[in-house]
């Protein structure tokens, strides 16, 4: 795993003359370091973390939380999207190039001068509890998610089908996501949407530690983790999936998995294919390592809008006025499909 010393945690004043700061209903991160978006983006009040709200003792924390890619360049936090701000300004600065940069973001409103922790994210994971091993990373891909498009059961690795899902920070600490207790283990099929099976694959912190267990002012807790469907696990031969996991700041945190398609285009494995920002006002960059390439934006209905040829290896697209929606960006070199890439139009 990585571990790195430099953090960013910044604590800042509430411009406020109350002497108790109330937890706001809303809360919205605005500025130039957003990489993915020119407006202010809602962050998610998240969870108590494990044991509480994993037994069923608990509610929703103080804290909110965001995850998304930020840049070089200022932020502030205010509880409307255009309304005053609630904590002022802070900058911070990103290496990252052209590549989107992930950062959790969290606000604890606990005590009277709000906490702000602006941390990198070094590696999201899929782990094996029962050999302690890492099973894969997963890739950042933007709008508060991150991907792998292969992945394989080997039952020697793994030691078993159970896994969770972690996420590391740059300071060395990490976050552990299972299920939330009671849910239902081992199921048929991967659906997030089957009635057997609700919310299985939505993400609650479960035990933080290498075990099964552990144990919190004196008394042990056993954490959760999820199980391979019996297809994943037992079919003949095995196929590989792909796994997302989604830190959605509308509804349950959670995570999908799905037949991989060797027909498919593997997204994001090319590492200097680049586009940022993902979600766009009217404008983007798109790169790639070297040479001339082609764009084409195609729309969620199959309809191609816009087709770009470059003769170097970064474009600059001003004026985008196509409609507002979902996109998918083709980028194309020397007659090949080196990655597609999902853009939100505003």
């Amino acid at each position: 795993m990585k571990t790195k010393l430099s953090f960013l945690i910044v604590a800042i004043s509430v411009c406020m003359s109350a002497l108790a700061v109330e937890v706001p209903a809303k809360l919205f991160v605005r500025g130039t370091a957003l990489a993915e978006s020119s407006v202010a983006m809602e962050m998610k009040r998240i969870n108590e973390d494990f044991p509480k709200f994993y037994m069923g003792e608990g509610s929703i924390s103080n804290t909110y939380e965001l995850f998304t890619a930020l840049k070089t360049g200022s932020y502030e936090f205010a509880t409307s999207a255009d309304g005053g701000a609630l904590i002022q300004a802070a900058t911070i600065t990103v290496d990252g190039g052209e590549s989107l940069v992930p950062y959790r973001i969290r606000v604890n409103f606990d005590e009277a001068t709000p906490v702000v922790s602006v941390l990198k994210v070094d590696e999201v994971i899929l782990w094996a509890p029962s050999k302690k091993y890492v099973i894969t990373n997963l890739e950042y891909v933007g709008n508060s998610t991150f991907y792998n498009d292969y992945v394989e059961y080997i039952k020697a690795d793994w030691g078993d089908e159970r896994y969770r899902i972690r996420v590391y920070t740059e300071d060395g600490e990490y976050t552990t996501y299972g299920y939330k207790l009671r849910a239902v283990s081992a199921p048929d099929n991967d659906s997030n949407e089957d009635e057997k099976l609700p919310g299985y694959f939505d993400l609650y912190t479960t035990t933080n530690i290498e075990g099964w267990d552990e144990t919190i002012d004196g008394e042990k807790f056993y954490g959760s983790e999820y199980k391979l469907s019996v297809k994943r696990r037992t079919a003949n031969p095995l196929l590989p999936f792909s796994v997302k996991v989604i830190f959605s700041t509308s509804k349950n945190y959670t995570h999908e998995l799905r037949d991989y398609d060797p027909t498919s285009i593997r997204e994001n494995k090319m590492q200097n294919v680049n586009i940022y920002p993902t979600i766009i006002d009217n404008s983007t960059t798109v790169s790639v390592a070297e040479g001339a390439f082609s764009v084409e934006f195609v729309s969620i209905t199959g309809v191609s809008v816009l087709k770009v040829n470059s003769s170097g290896n970064v474009l600059n697209l001003e004026g985008l006025d196509m409609a507002s929606g979902m996109y998918l960006v083709k980028i194309v070199q020397d007659n090949n499909v080196l990655s597609v890439k999902r853009v939100i139009k505003l």
